[in-house]
């Protein structure tokens, strides 16, 4: 089960924000968690919000490291937050998944 997955469906349901914004794919030897669609002047903050939760749900079981990134795009107009990722190895990601259910269900 992906817990880390479901922490953010559940944050994306209780905040109204699409579930587009979100998705988690492997990529070769690695799972990127990639947030897009969520930084435009309109909602800038729920992306900031968004990005936060990830990080602090992340830090608070696990603690190990990974690559955050950023993707920008001009426009024609100036450049532009486009997208926020984290990219962890394949270890590294079930390692934090274990973290989460270990937190959630403790007795388990």
């Amino acid at each position: 089960m992906d817990y880390l997955k479901q922490l953010i469906s559940s944050y994306q349901t209780m905040n109204d924000l699409p579930s587009n914004t979100v998705w988690i794919a492997k990529n070769g030897s690695s799972k990127i968690v990639h947030v897009k669609r969520v930084f435009s002047s309109d909602n800038y903050f729920q992306g900031y919000e968004l990005i936060r939760y990830i990080n602090n749900v992340i830090n608070q079981v696990d603690g190990s490291s990974y690559h955050m990134g950023t993707f920008y795009r001009d426009d024609g107009q100036g450049e532009y937050l486009e997208e926020i990722y984290f990219e962890f190895t394949l270890q590294q990601y079930e390692e934090l998944n274990q973290a989460i259910k270990q937190y959630l269900y403790p007795d388990d």
